[in-house]
């Protein structure tokens, strides 16, 4: 009797299904380290650059190795190397590692310096060879390094090895909350684009449906249903039918208004925003979340997605209740992270400015277009990252924040 309840994929427990977690690969890092998985979390290649000697070292350390300087900082770092030794893992005491053996590890010596040790994608050749080396997140939600061939780039296709670093749409099956935005419209299109399997697409109850809305029907695998964020049994009822066979939820809900704090009328206002933006997302996760989690199980690469406003890190006087309520939905998408990552559920937050819309015409440039949204999304699903800024405000923005996010706060406030 304990063997069979050890063997269920999920179990009863406290009067809540809890489901069985698959093997991870290592996920204990110290804290110095995980400079490495916050890089690699926003797609970018750094390692630790001595302000002194100006060295690049790994791994990393609390000083330098070269002068014993104290003042390290993480840089942008060219990742180009050579390739000095490989070899492949055939046995692990790491369950993750000992269901994919072989696995392939080479010894990189990287031309700004430093040696590192770095899993090889299938088309690194034998050693000596030139090489790419690259972060990326694996399934426990940690920063690795990879090895590529210096004419290719991550993710690449048909790479069991490094598949597990991503989830590209390709042949998945996809739910997006909300198809009769432009935004959401165009992340349709982008994923019908990239050779999904099935996109069911919400917004099947609406009462005013526009042409471009109704023509997405028409690309492969899309279907039209009703779903209502705010709804409970419409949520559920949709759990129930889609759960077991979504690989990615993609949440595009979005409500915002132009509000103060002054009136009844914008009070509403932001009232609304918080049903949709924040509270939406919890239902969306409360129905959808359980049913990713056992998806995952199964071993599929599954992943969720949540389309921010830049000003869910800092508040825009101007849009000053949908700054909040992009904050709390912020705060929440964390929280999702963190209660996913033992699943090997990937989160991804695209976080965009202003968008090339109706809506914002008044708006003065830049302003993001929507197709341009929608390709960053795919390409931030297929590379496993974390975060993507979408658009050159978005990453201006982010940019700012990261330097003060003191003067940024007073900087908006005299726009």
């Amino acid at each position: 009797m304990i063997v069979a309840c050890v063997l269920l994929q999920h179990y009863w427990s406290g009067g809540r299904v809890v489901h069985q977690k698959k093997p991870l690969p290592p996920s204990p890092r110290s804290r110095i380290a995980l400079g490495l998985t916050s890089a690699a979390a926003r797609g970018v290649f750094e390692l630790q650059q001595c302000q002194e000697c100006s060295k690049f070292q790994y791994p990393p350390a609390e000083m330098c190795r070269h002068c014993l300087g104290e003042q390290l900082i993480w840089c942008r770092a060219d990742g180009a190397g050579k390739l000095l030794s490989e070899t492949a893992l055939h046995h692990s005491q790491n369950q993750f590692y000992a269901d994919r053996t072989p696995w392939r590890i080479g010894l990189i010596q990287l031309n700004i310096g430093p040696t590192v040790v770095a899993h090889l994608a299938h088309d690194a050749e034998l050693s000596p060879c030139p090489v790419i080396v690259d972060l990326r997140l694996d399934r426990s939600g940690r920063g690795v390094l990879v090895a590529t061939s210096q004419q290719d780039t991550l993710p690449m296709p048909g790479n069991k090895q490094h598949s597990e670093m991503g989830c590209d749409p390709e042949s998945r099956s996809i739910l997006v909350t909300d198809g009769q935005s432009d935004v959401g419209q165009a992340i349709v299109r982008a994923l019908a684009q990239s050779g999904a399997k099935n996109i069911w697409v919400g917004g099947g109850n609406s009462a005013s449906k526009d042409t471009n809305f109704m023509a997405l029907e028409k690309l492969p695998g899309v279907e039209i249903i009703g779903l209502d964020l705010t709804n409970p049994n419409n949520m559920q009822e949709q759990a129930k039918m889609l759960g077991d066979r979504v690989d990615i939820v993609i949440n595009t809900v979005q409500a915002c208004s132009v509000a103060n704090t002054s009136s009844l009328t914008e009070t509403q206002q932001a009232s609304t925003e918080i049903e949709l933006n924040y509270l939406g997302l919890l239902h969306l996760a409360q129905e959808f979340g359980p049913k990713i989690k056992h998806r995952s199980g199964q071993g599929h690469s599954v992943a969720w997605v949540n389309l921010l406003s830049i000003f869910a890190l800092t508040n825009h006087p101007s849009q000053g209740t949908y700054s909040a309520s992009q904050a709390a939905a912020f705060s929440l998408s964390q929280y999702l992270r963190s209660d996913f990552q033992a699943y090997a559920v990937k989160v991804l937050n695209v976080f965009f400015g202003p968008i090339d819309d109706i809506a914002n015409e008044l708006i003065p440039p830049p302003k993001l277009a929507p197709d341009r949204l929608a390709k960053d999304l795919v390409a931030g699903l297929a590379r496993g990252v974390e975060d993507v800024y979408s658009g050159e405000f978005a990453q201006e923005i982010y940019s700012r924040y990261r330097e003060d996010p003191k003067i940024l706060e007073k900087e908006l406030s005299h726009e």
